[in-house]
């Protein structure tokens, strides 16, 4: 089993649990066929425990990024799909690019094409406001600025700060780049 097979199996676990389910030995041995002395079984079993334990807060960053999408009327298939996505994004140390294309084949695989286009935009907006909040994390602290300015004088710290967001946004390709000054960089409301 490689990693994208464990994907995949803990993404079904991961669905199976939010259907009710318990993912016990009977459904992995018979349904999924995880022998217990595969390669990737740790990973998988990492990735459902965490899903399980910070389901919470996986979903709260998704609603936050489904415009227009309460959490529960997104399809199950596809929660399932992105919570394992975004765990691996914010806890389990994956670049976001890879965890976003390994959740969009498996969107290929098991939901329909409709699907993978709002699993893109919604995962994509998740990478861009973790890449901020580590951003503005690792960036000394510096005292706010008195009122917020776009300026885009040398002299100016808050404008300083604002472009520098928006370059280094910019190698997600977003239009929407961070513009919160000093707020922690969260993504704005505007479109």
């Amino acid at each position: 089993m490689d990693r994208t097979t464990a994907r995949a199996a803990a993404m079904k676990l991961v669905y199976e649990w939010e259907m009710g389910g318990d993912g016990g030995d009977d459904t992995r041995l018979g349904l999924l066929d995880i022998k217990p002395a595969e390669k990737e079984i740790d990973y998988m079993e990492t990735i459902v425990a965490g899903v399980r334990d910070t389901c919470a807060e996986l979903d709260a960053l998704i609603g936050k990024n489904a415009r227009g999408w309460a959490v529960e009327r997104i399809s199950r298939v596809d929660l399932s799909i992105m919570r394992v996505a975004v765990w691996e994004m914010r806890f389990g140390g994956i670049p976001s690019g890879v965890a976003i294309s390994e959740a969009l084949e498996l969107a290929r695989a098991y939901s329909t094409p409709e699907s993978v286009s709002f699993i893109n935009g919604v995962l994509g907006g998740i990478g861009r406001s973790l890449w901020c909040a580590r951003y503005w994390a690792s960036t000394p602290a510096a005292p706010p600025p008195a009122a917020p300015s776009r300026s885009r004088t040398a002299g100016s710290t808050s404008g300083a700060a604002f472009w520098t967001c928006r370059r280094a946004s910019a190698a997600f390709s977003s239009r929407r780049a961070c513009s919160s000054t000093w707020g922690g960089c969260p993504r704005s409301s505007r479109r």
